[in-house]
């Protein structure tokens, strides 16, 4: 017997939200949502194969996150496709993308100053956190101030303050180790430039942005789809083109939710990212592991050309 109640008392709109899709359709979800099912979990496999790299300490935390990230996001797409919802799945594909820029720029060169330099950026951004709920800094004035000019809601500090800046003493004073020297008088020099923020890839003359790292990766053709192509439906500036259809001259209808425009191409794109951050992974972590990926890919290689290759659903056109 459940300890929960009841909480669903209202009956949907099946025009609106369709909770229930015929089989042939519900199929092709189940299919697409199943192979990016095996993608995470190959990938928890790479995950327990590089329980001992090559390179130890803070300089793992970067790659490991990283990856930890990218198979999170495809495990969440994957849910998502299973309900045949397309608009939303593309926000994670945009991040997925980016994860797989910063894993390969990453692996691309200079790996111990780029690993530092993402901690190092990590490690920053907890500190503004930290600082922001500390009613007498100067970041927590200034939250504090905002929460009291909206009226939403009551802005709260740490329930302890003296622990809170003994731990902000702690990671600033950790910054300035010699750890991070490198990284350290990097930040100092972009500081001088006045660059407001900088993402840690733009450290030691890096890529300013993410469409800039896309570019430095020969990548940006990719960019250019997935940010120019589905900007308006990540961004909600333009939440009307590909969902309101024309019937004659004076009607027109409005999509369901849940549409799948776009689903297998969603799934595709999934695919073929999570398997070039594989390659990259396993080549510069634990290479001995190329031989295991080549066979599963070869194995699984004629079930992702059905997603790749063949038309699975009927689409609307734009």
């Amino acid at each position: 017997m459940s300890i929960f109640p009841n909480i669903r008392i209202t009956e949907g709109i099946p025009e609106v939200i369709p909770r229930r899709v015929s089989d042939n359709i519900q199929e092709v979800y189940n299919f697409l949502s199943d192979a990016l099912c095996e993608v995470v979990d190959f990938g928890s496999q790479i995950f327990i194969w590089d329980i001992n790299p090559p390179d130890k300490g803070e300089t793992n935390i970067a790659p490991t996150m990283l990856f930890r990230y990218l198979l999170d996001l495809v495990d969440a797409t994957s849910a998502l496709v299973k309900q045949g919802s397309a608009d939303p799945s593309k926000l994670l594909i945009r991040t997925l993308f980016e994860v797989l820029l910063q894993l390969e720029y990453l692996f691309e060169k200079d790996f111990h100053n780029r690993s530092m330099a993402y901690l190092f950026t990590d490690i920053i951004n907890e500190i503004k956190q930290y600082k922001a709920i500390d009613p007498l800094s100067p970041e927590g004035r200034t939250a504090k101030e905002l929460f009291e000019r909206e009226g939403i809601s009551k802005f709260k500090h740490a329930n302890d303050l003296q622990r809170l800046r003994t731990t902000i003493e702690k990671k600033e004073k950790m910054l300035a180790s010699e750890l991070f020297k490198e990284v350290f008088e990097e930040h100092q020099n972009l500081k001088m430039k006045k660059i407001k923020e900088i993402k840690w890839y733009g450290y030691f003359n890096g890529p300013i942005n993410i469409r800039a790292l896309a570019s430095h990766l020969k990548m940006e053709s990719i960019y250019f789809l997935l940010y120019k192509r589905w900007s308006g439906s990540v961004h909600a500036s333009d939440i009307r083109r590909g969902k309101i259809v024309q019937h004659g001259e004076d009607s027109v209808s409005i999509l369901q939710l849940r549409h799948s425009k776009d689903l297998q191409l969603i799934a595709s794109y999934c695919i073929s990212f999570s398997i070039m951050a594989f390659n990259s992974f396993i080549e510069k972590r634990i290479p001995e592991k190329l031989p295991e990926l080549k066979k599963w890919y070869a194995g699984q290689r004629p079930n992702f050309n059905i997603i790749h290759l063949d038309k699975l659903l009927i689409e609307m056109e734009d």
